[in-house]
């Protein structure tokens, strides 16, 4: 690999877009290939972002000899069937998040991954964000005392489009779901400044389902044992362009953090104590998935199976929990 990991994009849609932007700010990493459903669409897709190389079928991407890892950009519905696609190619893979629609099948993504000797890792560009590992580390430490609860706000979340239209996040057959579409962000936050939160039990959700049977808004409540617990709020806002700020805070016995800005790239970071308030925001130029980018070609040029920041383990936890969570709102829902 001549100490660069060579890109492949499975998948043309908006978040593709994202990562083939961000992509030429991140060390270790170059993008060499997409592919689509179509050789025009990856053709189209390639002039606008200057990529070498287009393949109109997934399978003529994952085949090639000059690339190494693949980008699996795709609905979350197919996210599992595009990751075992490239795997059983060879091919390293960072999975756009959430990792999966069931524990299930993160779990076998997991075992074939091992089987065949490749990396694989969740899109988590949140916890690869330096200024969240600050956070972290600072509770975990003992910063604001033991933790005792976290809440997390997202949204709500403006969505232009009208209910009943063709987008993926009102269409059921590509894993439609505000839980699936959002709460693996604050899961994994809360799961990484409370590991103890990975185990979660009492876990339970209500939820409203708009008439397409899709959970529109969500509130979802859970607790570890002999530990904190935690609540995760929020919904999608039809009809609207805005969206209020997503927030995450933190309550020690000894003081509280929170996320002031957004929970998805934290910039602004505060833990208030009895000592006073330290800072850890940031003025750095905003570098979006650049950090996933470098943290899962870090991984894969030291050989790793794995990444130590965002472990497959925990990928299962999140989606294990978001499966209860689901679940328990629908049976309410009955």
């Amino acid at each position: 690999m001549n100490g660069q990991v060579r890109w492949g994009i499975l998948g043309a849609g908006s978040i593709a877009e994202r990562f083939a932007g961000d992509i030429h700010s991140a060390s270790g990493a170059e993008l060499a290939a997409v592919g689509a459903r179509s050789l025009e669409r990856a053709q189209g897709f390639a002039d606008r972002h200057g990529v070498p190389r287009a393949f109109g079928s997934y399978a003529d991407l994952v085949a090639a000899d000059d690339i190494d890892a693949i980008y699996i950009a795709t609905p979350h519905s197919l996210h599992h069937e595009h990751a075992l696609l490239a795997i059983n190619a060879g091919k390293s893979v960072l999975i756009e998040k959430p990792f999966t629609v069931s524990t299930g099948e993160a779990a076998e993504i997991q075992s074939t991954a091992a089987e065949r000797g490749v990396f694989a890792m969740e899109a988590m560009w949140t916890v690869c964000n330096p200024l969240v590992r600050k956070l972290a580390d600072r509770v975990r430490s003992g910063a604001i005392g033991p933790v005792l609860a976290l809440h997390a706000n997202v949204g709500p979340m403006g969505f232009p489009a009208k209910r009943g239209g063709t987008h993926r996040t009102q269409d059921r057959s590509l894993g439609a779901s505000f839980m699936l579409e959002t709460f693996s962000y604050p899961l994994w936050l809360i799961t990484t400044i409370a590991p103890q939160l990975r185990q979660a039990e009492n876990i339970s959700a209500i939820a409203a389902f708009g008439p397409e049977g899709i959970d529109e808004i969500a509130s979802l409540q859970a607790s570890a044992p002999n530990g904190p617990w935690m609540a995760v709020t929020g919904g999608f806002a039809f009809e609207s362009s805005a969206s209020a700020e997503s927030r995450l805070h933190v309550i020690g016995a000894a003081g509280w953090a929170e996320i002031r800005d957004s929970l998805f790239d934290p910039r602004d970071i505060r833990i208030h104590t009895a000592s006073g308030t330290e800072s850890l925001a940031t003025e750095d130029a905003d570098r979006g998935f650049a950090y996933e980018i470098e943290e899962a070609s870090r991984a894969i040029l030291a050989g790793h199976e794995e990444s130590p920041l965002v472990s497959l383990s925990q990928s299962i936890d999140v989606m294990s929990i978001l499966d209860r969570a689901r679940s328990s709102a629908l049976t309410k829902e009955q």
